[in-house]
């Protein structure tokens, strides 16, 4: 995926490197390097909680150091809508 397409608070997939995993989140900064998508969970009401981050070079994938989970993550190139829609259908 080209980082240069996105922009701040869109909503974006990220997909694990063996394919199963699939984080939800939203672009929070734009550099000539990269983006940062948070995501996280998000309590009823809207409020935020336990928000975390993760760094994507401009070829939308992860670089830094991993949190939680063993995975290397990369930006989903499918337009987020679609994937959503794909998803409710398999569900």
């Amino acid at each position: 995926m080209d980082t240069t397409k996105l922009v701040v608070g869109q909503n974006v997939y990220m997909l694990c490197s063996d394919g199963v995993c699939m984080l939800k989140g939203h672009v929070v900064k734009i550099t000539p390097e990269g983006v940062d998508v948070q995501f996280g969970a998000e309590q009823v009401g809207g409020a935020l909680n336990a928000y975390e981050m993760k760094h994507f070079d401009k070829d939308g994938k992860e670089r830094g150091e991993r949190t939680y989970d063993f995975y290397h993550y990369e930006l989903d190139d499918m337009p987020f809508a679609e994937r959503t829609a794909l998803r409710k259908q398999k569900s």
